[in-house]
């Protein structure tokens, strides 16, 4: 299907030249083409069908090729030839058509196409085509249709012979949904001479061509992507990759390599038996995407320990669009919703979009629920469209639009308009706060060069995805945060220790938390963002906030002030002891510093050596809970001085620190963590 401005316009077939080389051009027709026949921003949209036949659904809508050039067009059978500027990868599974130039009658037809830019339709006549003109151009005619029709969209599309061969391409006619007949195709036959430049000269007819039939003996294809294209409002994704076995050697293993634009990467092995032509699904597991309209790209590789014989079906890839800005669409109809539909596009990437809506029984306004839209940093369109022609207002109800940002500024809005309604909009990291917190763990803590230890780093233990949606922590806007690929490589004092959990909370009496993001803690007590160097962002209106900071095993703080945030980084320094904290004692002083108060293990707000759910405990079970002088390599809560050892007695023991914290003598003292 042919897609301009986000809209099916017209229908068109791949088709196969005298090589056989899989060349990428296309055939529609010329009515189809625009004046100036510049069709660079055009975007062709493959395997636009439902994937059920007992219920019509939409398709994927992701397979897409942008762009092209007009090699030749002709009035004369009303065909245009396009060149796709790229070919369509290997995972689209496209078929190039055969052709059937000889003007022979065919004695049955069959049409492929889109009407009205709906997924894929087929129609079938069981007689054979007539010779006609139609709008002064060649055409076989297409009388009744015994099995379905056409509409305006099905234009350009193909009609096939008995023998599966292309013979021409819609051009127009009286058929619709409620009137099957007269449909007229510009012929083929005639057309060729015009096109013969590019497709070749072999004889009248031409087979079609699959560029994925094997001819290889070990080909490893990358087939298709899903699970990417989620909820622009989050940033988690769970992508599944299927690779087919496009060899005629049985497939036993490989290796799919993975990656985000600007983001994580990974790779996933595979063994097993797969036939020839057969596919298996492998899950990556669930991911972090960043702010932005990025790419996840997948390929195959290492196909039975070997190398690909075919390496160009290799690589499939997918917009992955993550929107950090929250925006709003306030959007108020007139009578006739069912005209009505909207789109936030970047370019050609859709990131967001709703209708048509529900047509009314009298003319009125009809407000419709706030609509949120998540949105990346960076400049996007809000295009309105009405099919009808009409706008919004003013005939049949007064209706509007208005889209606003998180700090209630208008950022587009409308209502008298043609067709389409497109307005650019632009959101920053102003309507962001960045803060470069900073903190000191009391566990790996080293008074002597005033850093912490790295041990789990250098043990290999930290993971790469946040640890506290999985510990039960209460998440507020985030959560999945995923470090970026060689992060935990870094060393020296910017090496990361371990993960922290940040904390904006509003003022008193509630202190209610208002957003949270999980970041990285490095040596010298700097928390960064996913790229273990930036100060960490809040999808959040600036303002003035509470900055609290967690960790997994150790008490929390907050400020005791209300700190200003805004696009511009803060520092909020809880090492520092001239920062002013809430309670009395949030933290432990080690020489000039403050640190976080260790052997927080049951994560309930109180440090407990003895008693009814204390934290000494734990770490006897987690070692065993009967040998004291056993331990455990880990990365556990339990490993209280995160060594990525568990000890419950002996040098450098996780259970001593607790004693320490809560008076050092009275083992049933408690300590209580000093947030509201």
């Amino acid at each position: 299907m042919i897609t301009v401005n986000g809209s099916g316009i017209c229908t068109g077939t791949l088709i196969n030249n005298c090589a056989s080389n899989g060349t990428p051009y296309f055939l529609t027709a010329n009515h189809c083409l625009p004046g100036n026949l510049n069709v660079s921003t055009w975007v062709f949209r493959f395997n636009w069908d439902s994937p059920s036949c007992t219920q019509n659904q939409n398709g994927p809508t992701n397979q897409t090729v942008s762009g092209a050039t007009v090699l030749a067009n002709s009035a004369g059978s009303d065909v245009g030839l396009l060149q796709l500027n790229s070919t369509p990868p290997s995972s689209y599974n496209v078929y190039y058509s055969g052709w059937d130039k000889s003007a022979s009658f065919p004695t049955n037809q069959t049409a492929i196409h889109h009407p009205a830019g709906d997924v894929k339709k087929i129609s079938f006549d069981n007689n054979p085509a007539t010779q006609s003109t139609y709008g002064g151009a060649s055409t076989w005619r297409i009388a009744t249709w015994e099995d379905g029709t056409t509409e305006p969209g099905s234009s350009g599309s193909g009609l096939w012979d008995q023998n599966h061969r292309l013979i021409g391409q819609l051009y127009g006619g009286d058929a619709t949904c409620s009137n099957n007949v007269n449909d007229h195709y510009g012929r083929f036959d005639i057309s060729y001479p015009i096109l013969q430049t590019w497709l070749g000269s072999c004889g009248n007819t031409v087979n079609g061509y699959d560029p994925n039939v094997a001819a290889f003996a070990l080909d490893a294809q990358l087939l298709s992507l899903s699970g990417i294209s989620g909820s622009s409002c989050s940033s988690s994704r769970t992508p599944l990759i299927t690779v087919r076995n496009a060899g005629t050697t049985a497939l036993t293993s490989c290796t799919v390599n993975w990656s985000v634009t600007n983001g994580p990467s990974g790779s996933v092995p595979w063994t097993g038996n797969l036939a020839s032509g057969a596919t298996v699904q492998l899950a990556v597991g669930t991911i972090t995407l960043p702010d932005g309209i990025g790419t996840f790209t997948a390929s195959v590789t290492a196909p039975n320990g070997g190398t690909d014989q075919n390496a160009v079906n290799n690589q499939a890839t997918s917009a992955a669009i993550y929107g950090s800005i929250s925006v709003t669409l306030n959007l108020t109809l007139d009578r006739y919703g069912d005209e009505t539909s909207w789109e936030v596009r970047n370019g050609t990437t859709v990131i967001a979009s709703g209708g048509p809506y529900t047509r009314a029984t009298s003319n009125g306004a009809y407000p419709q629920a706030p609509i949120t839209i998540c949105v990346p940093i960076g400049c996007h369109d809000l295009v309105i469209s009405d099919s009808y022609g009409d706008g919004l207002c003013c005939s049949f109800g007064n209706g509007a639009y208005t889209l606003i940002n998180a700090l209630g500024s208008t950022l587009a809005s409308g209502a008298s308009f043609t067709t389409t309604s497109s307005t650019n909009f632009c959101v920053t990291v102003a309507n962001q706060v960045q803060l470069a917190a900073k903190v000191f763990l009391e566990g790996p803590y080293d008074n002597s060069n005033t850093l912490m230890f790295d041990s789990l780093r250098v043990a290999g233990l930290i993971p790469p995805q946040e640890p506290y949606t999985a510990l039960g922590f209460a998440l507020v806007g985030d959560g999945g945060e995923t470090a970026q690929a060689g992060v935990f490589n870094t060393t020296g004092n910017n090496a990361i220790v371990d993960w922290v959990l940040l904390e904006l909370r509003s003022g008193s009496p509630a202190y209610t938390v208002v957003a949270t993001r999980a970041a990285l803690l490095q040596r010298d007590g700097d928390v960064v963002d996913m790229n273990g160097t930036s100060p960490v962002q809040f999808g959040i209106a600036p303002g003035s906030y509470h900055v609290a900071i967690r960790h997994r095993n150790h008490m929390g703080a907050m400020t005791l002030n209300a700190i200003a945030l805004s696009a511009t980084s803060t520092t909020v320094d809880f090492r520092s002891t001239g920062t002013a904290t809430y309670g009395t004692q949030a933290q432990r002083t080690i020489g000039a510093n403050n640190v976080l108060w260790a052997g927080n293990v049951m994560n309930d707000g109180q440090l407990k050596y003895t008693g009814q759910e204390n934290d000494r405990d734990p770490i006897l079970a987690r070692i065993g809970g009967s040998v004291a002088t056993n331990t455990t390599a880990g990365y556990f809560v339990e490993d209280v001085n995160m060594d990525g050892s568990t000890r419950y007695t002996g040098n450098r023991n996780d259970r001593d620190v607790i004693l320490v914290n809560i008076g050092g003598s009275v083992a049933t003292n408690t300590r209580v963590e000093q947030l509201p």
